[in-house]
């Protein structure tokens, strides 16, 4: 019916039916604008976590590069400690670490945390952090100063022999170390205890400072309080403390009855005033410069002491065992169960034996990686005691 002919309530019912119409309209096109936009911005997230990820396997390939020049100046001057090395290693270390904040600007330009792969974004977390990489030049230079100190400082460090104190050139491997292999005399014992510390311990205390500050200080420049809470990041767990407390309460019973049995067979072996009844057992008593292993003090506090022994290094040597032989014989083991032996760079560059070549090297036993896929080494220096 023509609206002339309508009523006035019907004209105004129409009216707000119509303007109701329009309203929608609008909303349903404003909607559609939102969802276009949405979809939108849903293509160039998606684009731009392609990008991110693209950009991720690329930094992949660049640090591994930076960190493989790294560890070959760390392999040279360690293997080899001269000034000429360690200048090249100081070198190297700040050239990649300038390299390593220029990566590091072009990872915070990504919207990393907006990313829906969490792997993908858990690496962009890693990324964006640069580690000692952080500090100034300066403090850069004086923390790996300071590490390469108290390397050679462990490493050229000499004692005198208890028995023949004109006998001044015993290093800590293997001469140190064997004396707590071998000995049972809490003299010696003590003596080659305090005389490493002395000789190794005392004189990299300032560096050690040195060290802990630089840390701290790379630590804040990281987004972290301390280096022990940067450290602990490292477990990506916000609880790993409260986790680590766990354990050691559950290890704690045993630990404390493995403790109390070798003290009394200290005290018996050593006498009462040389091993307290109560409170901490001298640490140079343990068969172990360290302490960390005990297995030197085995021969005597064996729960079975009349069960025959087994003397694995004089069997080893009947049969002519050579330090070679010993890796090979343990990469036979490891191949049995299915898997992969070590590639062929491993057995031409790894230092199994210390040369005798006079040269002052750092020790202790490393595993390392190249990080290029093919370079694996170790230095770990057998001999027979």
């Amino acid at each position: 019916m023509p609206c002339g002919y309508c009523s006035e309530t019907a004209k105004k019912v129409l009216f707000m039916m119509l303007k109701i119409l329009g309203e929608l309209a609008l909303v349903g096109a404003i909607a559609s604008v939102f969802i276009v936009a949405a979809q939108g911005r849903a293509a160039e997230r998606a684009a731009e976590e392609a990008a991110g990820r693209e950009y991720m396997w690329k930094l992949n390939e660049l640090t591994s590069n930076l960190l493989n020049r790294k560890t070959i100046a760390s392999w040279n001057y360690e293997s080899n400690i001269t000034e000429h090395n360690e200048q090249i290693q100081m070198q190297v270390f700040l050239e990649v670490a300038e390299e390593q904040k220029e990566y590091w600007k072009e990872t915070m330009t990504y919207l990393w945390r907006e990313f829906e792969d969490e792997d993908l974004k858990r690496m962009f977390k890693k990324y964006s952090q640069l580690g000692t990489a952080a500090l100034p030049e300066d403090l850069n230079q004086r923390l790996i100063q300071a590490v390469n100190n108290m390397q050679a400082t462990y490493a050229k460090a000499t004692i005198c022999d208890f028995k023949e104190r004109s006998k001044c050139d015993l290093h800590v491997e293997p001469d140190v170390t064997n004396v707590f292999a071998q000995s049972q005399d809490a003299e010696e014992l003590k003596y080659t205890w305090v005389e490493w510390h002395k000789a190794a311990g005392a004189p990299s205390r300032g560096n050690f400072t040195e060290y802990v500050q630089m840390n701290n200080e790379a630590a804040k420049l990281n987004g972290y309080d301390t280096a022990a809470e940067w450290w602990l990041s490292e477990y990506e767990q916000d609880d790993s403390e409260d986790q680590f407390l766990a354990l050691w309460q559950q290890v704690k019973p045993l630990y404390q009855q493995i403790h109390a049995y070798v003290r009394r067979h200290l005290r018996l072996k050593y006498g009462d005033s040389v091993v307290p009844a109560k409170g901490p057992i001298p640490a140079h008593l343990l068969g172990n410069i360290w302490a960390q292993t005990w297995g030197g003090v085995e021969k005597f506090t064996r729960p079975y002491p009349d069960k025959p022994d087994v003397d694995i290094t004089a069997a080893l040597i009947s049969q002519n065992y050579t330090a070679l032989k010993m890796f090979k014989t343990a990469e036979e083991f490891f191949t049995s169960l299915n898997l992969s032996g070590m590639p062929d760079l491993f057995w031409e560059r790894s230092i199994i034996e210390k040369p005798d070549d006079g040269r002052d090297m750092v020790c202790h036993a490393s595993a390392w990686d190249f990080y290029d896929g093919e370079d694996f080494r170790q230095a770990l220096f057998i001999s027979y005691l």
